[in-house]
């Protein structure tokens, strides 16, 4: 079993792996962020906090919180989801929810991974 520092030189500052390139964590980003508000309204911060809480990411770490904005505007420009906002204890709150669009996407999403992992996991035998 490798020790914990071990581990941890794999990572780079933003707490992914030096081999996942920005498109692909982009692409693992909208999966995940699409299938937390399937599940209900959210709102960018529990986000943020969710998704770092995944793969042990910094939940202060610039990175994230920059590739979780940036996913999140992207999947509202191309209409799969819709944000909305309102007043809560004085203070403004966007949430978002999932469009048909966008439940539409995650579907597909989750068969595309499904079949790109059979055949990596095919390919590297």
């Amino acid at each position: 079993m490798p020790k914990s520092g071990a581990i941890a030189k794999n990572i780079e500052p933003g707490g992914w792996h030096p081999y996942i390139d920005k498109e692909l964590r982009h692409i693992i980003l909208k999966a995940i962020i699409l299938n937390k508000i399937k599940r209900g309204n959210v709102y960018p911060y529990s986000l943020i906090k969710d998704i770092s809480k995944l793969n042990n990411l910094k939940v202060h770490s610039n990175d994230i919180k920059n590739d979780v904005y940036n996913v999140i505007s992207t999947l509202e420009k191309s209409g799969y989801i819709k944000i909305t906002a309102r007043i809560e204890n004085g203070r403004l709150k966007k949430y978002f929810t999932l469009t048909k669009k966008g439940d539409t996407a995650l579907t597909d999403i989750k068969k595309g991974f499904d079949s790109a992992v059979k055949s990596l996991k095919k390919a590297l035998r």
